[in-house]
């Protein structure tokens, strides 16, 4: 018989001529290691030469016993075929392909030819996971499997388990269309496809949950519970209190099993678990919610104890007679990637979420590039690293040569004539360091980003950082050996460093956007990595215009037809895609929007603000047009900031000719913005029509945000 697992395992597995049934895998056999073939031997040659090394010799150390019921290694299972084979459908592709594994097939096909009466069997776990192309080529493996053992489709029985089938009108007709599909039977054929469905267990309809029993929940004593494998006794003295306060009788076992056994008489009918129950049957359910949900008006901090109290008392009650668990559970954790950790400077941060009596080593975390934190001291916020090894936390920012400002960001791909030239620091902002390390003291102004080789005085917004003592000259600033641990941060020149940041490790956004908005068409529902996307751009044919091509297409090799769905939609698909760029509130991209696991490598190039200017050119035929003085103020807030901190004097006036005045040295200088989309020659803003100033700049959105440092520098240049 052939077990598929969408997630690790695949099973071979075959039935005797008069039995039919699965074959039931034994306890792991003896394995016998004969002492004698490990050796040692000395090395005759190479760098290592003279050197001696154990020879383990793994092909005589592991071989099957006559009474073993399983084959040990690969290599037996290619001599003898099993009756039961476990892999996975990506090594069943190789096994097919690969002539040390002819025989499997060989002699399986054999076997099958033997008598009529032996049947093949295939049984794919989790069959609703086989959608989209994955599904495709799972379903056109089984095919090739049949042809490969020389079967007919009806020579093959299949077993499809699922506990998503759904539980509408046609959940049962469309179960039995899918596995048809996918396991290649017709509609015609004298087998059949029949749905097996359980049956919901009737349980009391009493759901009475009292004041009483919550506290008495609350209360228990889980730590002691949860020890019963070790310290049966301290867990039937938490269970007796606990059988006290809510009337039960008293709890009086010798074994563990009469122990779950009372458990399991006490608390069916109770009335939280049997809520419970209802509650979590045939669904999941978030923790949270479960709590505010099984008991309703109570304190957040009793709710969550007194479900954590019954989800462990119900799970381990277990019945003696049939060996049923009263509450069996499963629970799922989910883990969403990061795109980065951000946090605060000030180690006394007034935003920091969790209650701390004093100073921490950094206040408030973010997971998303600010330049301040907003807390009373409106803290500099700098990406989170941290050594792999020993967990040291460091901060990365960017600095020039001279090491007197630290930015939040480095300079960006594009830039307009700026000549700021930053490199990465690695800034470790730990107390403690250890005594051989090489590093250097510096102070870090907490509100601004100053940096300072001089202690300065007491109260001035200061702290004390460590910087690696190297010279300022090269690509970056960073530590050879963590100053904590002393280890090295990289074995060699060409390996990245251990002090990482916390990423789980464009295409135009437009393009990127377009491919989110298809996948999650109603007709489609597709994982975004079955869509592929693209950009190109082309001269025109006349007037030295450019055109630009945006495509999507399907990411399995021949196409499976959802490129051709999306184009028969895509007027719905541009106006998902218009308000997915549109409707978000962050600055450029984010988890939210655009962001996601398959296009971590796109992410610094993602602008939704950009795509969606382009899209209404595209479709709507909209120009940009320069956006309201309030929001070009609300756009070159962080220049301000950045500039206010450079000893300059910005004024938000909010005019159309000077939506930011910037003056120093009795210089004035009208600074505007305008949309990313439109070229410098293409467009006049209204601040070179400014009166009563000295010089005026406009700066390209996009730029803006993506290349900070080098809008600083523009600035700073007209002042020189």
């Amino acid at each position: 018989m052939t077990h598929l697992n969408t997630r690790q395992t695949m099973a071979l597995r075959g039935i005797s001529k008069t039995a039919y049934g699965l074959v039931k895998i034994s306890p792991l056999g003896q394995i016998r290691i004969n002492a004698n073939t490990v050796e040692t031997k000395t090395y005759s040659s190479g760098k290592k030469i003279g050197n001696q090394f154990v020879s383990k010799n793994w092909k005589g150390r592991l071989l099957t016993q006559p009474g073993d019921r399983e084959l040990m290694t690969r290599h037996e299972m290619q001599v003898r075929c099993p009756e039961l084979l476990v892999t996975n459908y990506s090594m069943l592709e190789y096994m097919l392909m690969r002539p040390i594994e002819r025989g499997i097939f060989e002699q399986t096909r054999d076997w099958l030819k033997e008598d009529i009466r032996n049947e093949f069997i295939l049984v794919l776990d989790e069959a609703h996971m086989y959608r989209g192309a994955g599904g495709a080529e799972v379903a056109l493996l089984i095919r090739r499997l049949c042809a490969r053992l020389e079967i007919p489709r009806e020579r093959m029985r299949c077993i499809l388990t699922s506990a998503s089938l759904g539980a509408g009108e046609t959940a049962v007709a469309d179960g039995e269309r899918f596995a048809r599909d996918l396991t290649g039977l017709l509609e015609s054929s004298s087998r059949k496809v029949r749905v097996l469905q359980g049956t919901n267990e009737q349980r009391s309809s009493v759901h009475t949950v009292t004041r009483e029993q919550i506290d008495a929940l609350a209360g228990f004593d889980l730590d002691a519970f949860q020890e019963a494998a070790n310290d049966l006794p301290s867990a039937q003295k938490a269970a007796a209190a606990l059988a006290g306060q809510l009337g039960w009788e008293a709890p009086n076992a010798s074994d563990h099993s009469a122990f779950r056994d009372w458990l399991f008489r006490s608390l069916t009918d109770f009335g939280p678990l049997e809520k419970l129950i209802t509650l979590v049957s045939g669904k999941a359910v978030k923790l949270g919610t479960l709590s505010q949900t099984l008991f309703e008006g109570c304190p957040l901090e009793t709710a969550e104890k007194a479900t954590d109290a019954l989800l462990a008392l119900g799970s381990h009650a277990q019945r003696s007679s049939d060996g049923r668990v009263l509450l069996p559970t499963r629970l799922h954790l989910f883990h969403r990637g990061l795109p980065g950790l951000y946090a605060c400077v000030d180690p006394n941060c007034s935003k920091r979420l969790g209650e701390h009596g004093g100073p921490t080593i950094l206040g408030r975390f973010h997971t998303k590039p600010l330049s301040h934190c907003g807390c009373e001291s409106n803290g500099r916020v700098y990406e989170l690293l941290t050594h792999r090894d020993c967990g040291a936390a460091f901060i990365r920012g960017y600095v020039s040569a001279e090491m007197d400002f630290v930015w939040h960001q480095p300079n960006g791909p594009l830039s307009e004539g700026g000549t700021l030239d930053l490199m990465p620091v690695e800034i470790f902002v730990e107390e403690t360091a250890h005594p051989r390390s090489r590093h250097k003291d510096m102070w870090l102004h907490i509100s601004t980003g100053i940096l300072s080789a001089t202690c300065p005085a007491e109260g001035t917004g200061f702290r004390k950082v460590r910087v690696a003592d190297k010279v300022a000259i090269g690509p970056d600033v960073t530590f050879d050996n963590c100053p904590v641990c002393i280890r090295r941060t990289r074995n060699s020149k060409d390996e990245p460093s251990k002090i990482m940041d916390h990423v789980t490790k464009g295409e135009a956004p437009l393009a990127e956007a377009l491919r989110l908005a298809a996948s999650r068409h109603p007709q489609l529902d597709l994982d975004p990595a079955e869509f592929g996307s693209g950009f190109r751009i082309e001269p025109a044919l006349k007037d030295n215009a450019r055109m630009l091509d945006i495509f999507l297409y399907d990411t399995l090799s021949g196409g499976a037809g959802y490129a051709e769905v999306a184009a028969r939609n895509l007027p719905e698909i541009l106006e998902s895609t218009l308000a997915l760029l549109e409707g978000c509130t962050c600055e450029t991209s984010c988890t939210e929007c655009l962001n996601h696991f398959h296009n971590q490598h796109l992410q610094k190039r993602l602008d939704r603000k950009l795509g969606a200017l382009l899209l209404r050119y595209a479709v709507l035929g909209e120009k940009p047009s320069c956006s309201s003085p309030d929001e070009q103020v609300a756009t070159l807030s962080q220049l301000r900031s950045s500039l206010e901190l450079d000893g300059f004097r910005c004024t938000p006036v909010g005019t159309p000719e000077i939506p930011l005045l910037v003056e120093r040295d009795g210089r004035r200088v009208a600074i505007g913005c305008y949309p990313g989309l439109i070229g410098t020659s293409e467009f006049v803003h209204p601040v070179r029509h400014a009166a009563d100033v000295s010089d005026s700049l406009e700066l390209n959105e996009y730029l803006l945000r993506s290349n900070l440092p080098d809008a600083h520098q523009r600035v700073r240049a007209i002042f020189q």
